[in-house]
């Protein structure tokens, strides 16, 4: 609350002759929650949840499921290779012709937020993964083979 005071101060009054906070750059809380109300009641901000929403629900499906995929695929494939030279391929490949793809994803606006929200899912989901298989003990492993 004093946040929010202390912002209405100095985006409204003038401190030692000038505003600090200049309109310019800075609204004031009370004309943002006033665009807020707008937005709701005019319903207007819906259509645009919405649509974010489904970019991050889409963007987390992908995410994860690449991330599971090549998290637990490239422990097995590699026959315990370590983490470190795993980011050193990844970083040759994005380096290569990734940047290219990247930049012409970047002027549809809806890919580049899923493309986005991709990008950050697929890592976390990736490197805990990719940990998680490593750190399987041979006897699990050895356990699981007799099951199947």
């Amino acid at each position: 609350m004093v946040f929010l005071g202390l912002w209405q101060l100095l985006a409204t009054v003038p401190v030692f002759g000038r505003i600090l906070l200049p309109p310019f750059f800075f609204s004031n809380p009370v004309d943002v929650g006033s665009q807020i109300v707008d937005w709701f009641s005019s319903g207007v901000i819906w259509k645009h949840l919405m649509n974010h929403a489904g970019e991050s629900i889409l963007a987390f499906a992908i995410g994860s499921l690449a991330g599971v995929l090549v998290g637990s695929g490239s422990r097995a494939s590699r026959g315990g290779g370590d983490l470190r030279s795993l980011c050193e391929d990844g970083q040759r490949v994005a380096a290569g012709g990734a940047g290219a793809d990247l930049h012409a994803m970047a002027r549809a606006r809806h890919l580049s937020k899923v493309a986005l929200g991709v990008t950050l899912v697929f890592f976390i989901v990736f490197f805990n993964v990719y940990q998680g298989v490593k750190e399987v003990s041979s006897t699990v492993l050895a356990n699981a083979a007799c099951s199947a």
